[in-house]
C-alpha cells in the first residue's frame, strides 16, 4: 500500500472518529438542559457530569495527532456510555442493582466488541502478509 493511500486512510479514520465523538458530545450536553435533569438525584447528576468529562477527554485525545486514539476510545467512550446507561436505568426502574447490571453489561459489551474487532483486524493483516 502506498504511503499516500495510508495517509488518506488515516485522515479519513480520524475525521470519522471526530465526527462520531462530536455527535455523542451533543447528546451528552443536551442531558443537562432536559427538564427532568433537575429532578435527578445528585448521584445521577454527578454521573452525567462524569460522562460528559470522559467524552471531552476522549475528544481531546482523539484530536491529538497521535496514533494512540484507539486506546483512548477504548477506555473513555465505553465508560461514558456505561455512566449514561446507569443513570437511565436507575431513573426508569428505580433499581440500583439493575442500573449496576446495565452499566457493567454495557462495558463488557463494548470491550468485547473492541476485542473482537482487534482479532479480526489482526487476522486480516496476517492474511495479507502471507
Amino acid at each position: 500500500m502506498a504511503l499516500r493511500t495510508k495517509v488518506k486512510n488515516a485522515l479519513d479514520e480520524a475525521r470519522i472518529l471526530v465526527l462520531g465523538t462530536q455527535v455523542l458530545l451533543g447528546f451528552q450536553y443536551r442531558a443537562f438542559f432536559e427538564p427532568a435533569f433537575e429532578r435527578l438525584p445528585p448521584l445521577n447528576q454527578g454521573l452525567e457530569l462524569v460522562g460528559l468529562l470522559l467524552l471531552l477527554v476522549a475528544m481531546g485525545l482523539v484530536l491529538l495527532p497521535a496514533a494512540r486514539h484507539r486506546l483512548v476510545e477504548m477506555v473513555t467512550l465505553p465508560l461514558g456510555f456505561a455512566g449514561d446507561l446507569w443513570v437511565v436505568v436507575r431513573k426508569q426502574t428505580g433499581s440500583i442493582p439493575a442500573a449496576h447490571a446495565a452499566g457493567v453489561g454495557s462495558l463488557l459489551f463494548f470491550y468485547g466488541l473492541w476485542f473482537c474487532a482487534m482479532l479480526v483486524l489482526r487476522a486480516r493483516r496476517e492474511q495479507r502478509a502471507a
